[in-house]
């Protein structure tokens, strides 16, 4: 955050939101931040914001609809009315998973054999 507000002159605020206080004593008084759990009833922002991300933070919310629904009320409490959600969420699925599903297996058979024409023999993931 402090690298955006410095080189990002029309930044006007960054803010962090975290369930544990990550600031080092370098940015401690650049960045506002509050300690909040959105996974939890009832948990709402002092502050609106005009663009949220999260990143790699919906694996940790819980794997079912009302829990991934809570998360997402609560976190529309720090959002402005016409804020944006940018969410960044890896999927890594387990080698047998996508050995067993016959799409993902055409498709990494696929690749690794336009990998091995071209002489490389590491997995095309």
């Amino acid at each position: 955050m402090a690298f955006l507000k410095h080189h990002h002159k029309p930044f006007k605020e960054a803010a962090g939101i975290d369930v544990l206080d990550w600031r080092t004593e370098s940015v401690e008084n650049e960045i506002n931040f509050q300690m909040l759990d959105f996974s939890q009833p009832g948990t709402k922002s002092k502050a609106q914001y005009d663009t949220l991300t999260t990143i790699a933070v919906l694996h940790h919310v819980g794997n079912t609809n009302d829990q991934i629904s809570l998360f997402l009320g609560n976190l529309k409490s720090a959002m402005n009315p016409k804020g944006r959600l940018i969410v960044e969420e890896d999927v890594i699925l387990p080698f047998d998973e996508i050995r067993n599903n016959a799409k993902y297996k055409f498709e990494t058979d696929k690749k690794s054999g336009e990998s091995k024409k071209k002489g490389d023999l590491s997995p095309p993931f």
